[in-house]
Order: structure tokens, then C-alpha cells, then sequence
């Protein structure tokens, strides 16, 4: 097993009330996995598993990508922008 403290932003980060979680995962877990693994932990919180946007190390991660301890894991927030 791994650690993983995953950092959380906007929303997320609100209804947790905290900036971040730890969750402990077997090693060789994916994003995906980490993904499925958050709705199992908090279904209130992380509704739609498939919606979420992960960064590794502060780069875009894909669902296939494998998570290592020390990795600075972070879910991204839902953006929006518009014309001005």
C-alpha cells in the first residue's frame, strides 16, 4: 500500500472542508482507479468518478497514468470561461 495526499481546489475543497485528503491505495493504482476509489470513500463528494480532472506533479494526468508515492496529486476544479 501507498499513501496518497491529494490536494483538492473551489468546490471540492468546500464541501470537504479541507484543502486536502489522504487515502491509502495499493501500489501500481491508476488515476482511474484513484477516481473510483474517491466515490467509494465520499459518494457525496466525488458523484461522477469519470468527470474528474487530475493532475500529477502539475501536469494533466490520464486515467491510465500509475500513481506513486510522493506524487503531488491534485483534482482539478471544473472550468468556465467565456467572450468578453
Amino acid at each position: 500500500m501507498i499513501t496518497l495526499h491529494i490536494l483538492l481546489f473551489a468546490g471540492d475543497r468546500d464541501k470537504m472542508k479541507e484543502p486536502r485528503i489522504r487515502i491509502d491505495v495499493p501500489m501500481a493504482t491508476t488515476i482511474g482507479d484513484l477516481a473510483k476509489r474517491l466515490n467509494q470513500a465520499y459518494p457525496s463528494i466525488f458523484t461522477r468518478p469519470k468527470e474528474l480532472v487530475f493532475a500529477i506533479n502539475r501536469n494533466y494526468a490520464a486515467f491510465d497514468e500509475v500513481v506513486s508515492e510522493g506524487d503531488e496529486i491534485a483534482i482539478i476544479p471544473p472550468v468556465s470561461g467565456g467572450c468578453s
